[in-house]
């Protein structure tokens, strides 16, 4: 699924103190707020929507890959 960048307004200092703490304990500031964004995706967006996007995701994946394996198969029928 395409990812798109957020910007968020955040005190320096804090910033910098979150990201020595994080990191002492072996965690990533973008990581840990990737996961928050989940949560908050997961906590307000209604369980049918997020399925029918999960779904659209699936079919998006699948699209590229038969593209490629009907031209590779046609391919092979037509020299053996």
């Amino acid at each position: 699924m395409k990812k798109t960048n957020i910007t968020i307004t955040f005190e320096d200092e804090k910033l910098k103190a979150a990201r020595m703490f994080l990191s002492q304990k072996g965690l990533d500031l973008e990581a840990e707020l990737n996961e928050h964004a989940l949560s908050l995706y997961e906590k307000h967006v209604p369980k049918g929507v997020r399925e029918f996007i999960d779904m659209k995701g699936q079919a998006a994946e699948k699209k590229p890959k038969h593209r490629a394996d009907s031209s590779a198969g046609s391919g092979k029928g037509g020299a053996g």
